[in-house]
């Protein structure tokens, strides 16, 4: 008997041991390609004279793209979606526009995921310009989703194929609520807020969205929806869309009208200009530009390529206008991407309060914030380089509220799009405890300590009066600092400011005509009033990005191999949840959207680690359905 269970671990051991060499085989190829990756030099693609710009977008728009990681791509290149960076993108588009070589554009948008509803309109404005040079512009598409068409209406003639549909269906807000799941599994949760609109922490303490809230998102969403349908409306006027909330409404009597012919029923209305084929559309295009034997078909050069082929040049100048991007939820420490670190952002606005050469800077936020730490860590080291006398202006993307409204707050001016949500001034703090939940399962913490506050986070204890009443002066104090903060720099009365704060989000356009934001433009706007404010007749301008080192990188990328594997393994193990599907979506694939959206939440207590336990964070903008 021991010399069969000694052969099985001999076995066991000579196994380990040749896995491990294997995948010390495997890590030194994987770097060996990894460098390779980086090192290789590939020449320009060239533009064909006479071309059409094809604007194939297979992936997201995004303010500040992750950092390229060869490694994880060649493992799994269907690991992400693709990110555009849009500043690079807009400019992409303003010099296809007086590119002689470009004649036409084409949007091919089936792979498009979508962007937040200020990018929109800014690719479709960049669009408009490049259709209002007199070049032509054609959309062509298996069908469209509502930020597909958002970008699509601006073509002179909307294709789409005669098996498609165009599926819009308005923005709205909804969310989970685990008030009564948190009551099962007897859990006391001590929430301390500040804002009547403050709904962030609703989810845990209610089952429902309360009045205040509904109120402030049907304002907000109206403001949204309103300016989609503008859109919308101006460009198909001509083709009979003058009511585009009414005809969603009324979809299904207008299907029924076409025979369930999604297709048709959208040229009828007006929403398309012809169906047809791929081979038709190419056909189309062919007659503009020039057919050509190739993949698309025409004479073209896609998005991707021209990116790398015509690189827009800047003016020569050592005067610099710094762009420093606080992209994400707002967390204290070091990050390389995905969340804006209040570390290594203060870190890039000292390179640029430092640096000789730049004279202003641009703060772009596209954040619904986080930690009020590391909000108040960006916003002073942005103090420190309006007191050395730079100017220091905001340029708002989709959303910049809570703690990305107060890393703005005391700009020199605050600029917004009109879709840009913003405002939601408010602070809060949510820490549960379990002495219920240990109870009922016979676990009972007793002990001494030397103050009414030791053991006050013990796991298991009751959370002391004592400790309550700290955190709510603290968090008390956190709403006066932050209403100080705009009542500073907005030059406001702090009692106006709390009247429209109170955690209240706010669309752009109403921002401005409340006061809590200058100005509506875009980046671009903003970067060259920057550049008025610091007296520059000639300059350029240029994002700061965080140094990485290849140690990072190759530690990122190991680190997305791990989430990957995590995902593929949620997808294909959890249960179907009774066999059903949720829309489109396979019920494994439910299962991990229904993980992933309780996780979310749940994450935020990892990634967050204010010193303060304070935050100030627009859920409600991070789950908004566009």
């Amino acid at each position: 008997m021991m010399k069969w269970v000694g052969r099985i671990f001999k076995g066991l051991w000579r196994a380990l041991l040749v896995l491990q060499g294997l995948l010390g085989i495997l890590f030194m190829v994987l770097a060996l390609i990894f460098v390779s990756r980086l090192v290789r030099v590939e020449p320009p693609p060239s533009v064909p004279d006479g071309a059409a710009l094809v604007l194939n977008l297979n992936g997201v728009i995004v303010e500040r793209k992750s950092f390229e990681l060869p490694l994880t791509n060649l493992v799994s290149p269907r690991n992400r979606p693709r990110e555009y960076e849009l500043p690079r993108l807009i400019q992409q588009l303003e010099f296809a526009r007086t590119d002689d070589r470009i004649r036409a554009m084409v949007l091919q948008l089936n792979e498009f995921v979508g962007a937040g509803a200020a990018t929109l309109d800014m690719v479709a404005d960049a669009i408009a310009r490049f259709r209002d040079s007199g070049k032509t512009v054609i959309a062509m598409g298996d069908g469209y989703s509502q930020a597909q068409y958002r970008l699509a209406v601006e073509a002179d003639e909307i294709w789409m194929n005669d098996q498609g549909l165009v599926f819009l269906t308005g923005y709205g807000s909804f969310r989970n609520y685990y008030q009564e799941l948190i009551e099962k599994l007897s859990i006391n949760l001590h929430v301390f807020r500040v804002g009547t609109f403050k709904s962030a922490v609703e989810p845990y303490i209610q089952n429902e969205m309360s009045p205040a809230a509904r109120e402030a998102n049907e304002v907000l969403l109206g403001d949204l929806w309103s300016g989609y349908t503008r859109h919308i409306e101006t460009r198909r006027a001509k083709a009979g869309i003058s009511d585009l909330t009414n005809l969603l409404n009324t979809y299904p009597e207008q299907l029924a009208t076409y025979d369930g012919s999604f297709a048709r029923m959208a040229q009828g209305v007006g929403l398309v200009d012809e169906i047809g084929s791929r081979m038709e559309m190419t056909a189309r295009v062919g007659l503009i530009v020039g057919e050509e034997k190739s993949k698309l078909g025409f004479k073209a050069i896609t998005i991707d390529d021209y990116l790398k082929a015509a690189i827009p040049a800047q003016p020569e100048s050592d005067d610099l206008v710094a762009v420093v991007h606080v992209a994400g939820e707002i967390v204290d420490g070091n990050a390389i991407q995905g969340v804006a670190a209040g570390d290594t952002v203060a870190q890039l606005i000292k390179r640029a309060r430092t640096s000789e050469n730049v004279k202003a800077i641009v703060l772009r936020v596209d954040s619904p914030g986080g930690s009020a730490f590391a909000s108040e860590l960006i916003r002073a080291e942005l103090a420190l380089a309006q007191a050395q006398g730079k100017p220091v202006l905001t340029s708002m993307g989709d959303v910049a509220a809570s703690g990305g409204y107060w890393v703005s707050a005391t700009s020199d001016e605050i600029w917004a799009q009109p879709n840009t949500i913003t405002g939601s001034i408010g602070i809060f703090a949510v820490i549960p405890s379990f002495e219920k939940s240990f109870d009922e399962i016979g676990i009972n913490n007793d002990g001494v300590g030397t103050t009414k506050l030791s053991g006050s986070l013990t796991l298991g204890r009751p959370l002391g009066p004592e400790l309550s009443q700290m955190i709510t002066l603290s968090i008390n104090q956190g709403y006066r600092e932050f209403l100080n903060l705009v009542a500073l720099g907005r030059e406001m009365d702090f009692d106006r400011v709390d009247e429209i704060g109170q955690g209240r989000v706010w669309s752009g356009q109403r921002a401005l005509e409340l006061g809590l934001v200058d100005k509506i433009g875009t980046l671009f706007d903003t970067i060259n009033a920057a550049a008025k404010a610091a007296d520059l007749e000639t300059y350029r301008w240029t994002i700061l990005r965080p140094q990485v080192s290849q140690q990072q990188l190759l530690a990122q990328a190991i680190d997305d191999l791990i989430t990957t594997s995590v995902a593929k393994t949620l997808n294909s193990n959890l249960p179907a949840l009774g066999g059903h599907t949720f829309g489109s979506v396979p019920g494994s694939q439910a299962a991990t959207t229904l993980f992933r959206s309780v996780a979310h939440d749940a994450a935020l207590a990892l990634e967050f680690k204010d010193p303060g336990s304070r935050y100030t964070i627009c859920l409600a903008c991070v789950g908004l359905d566009q």
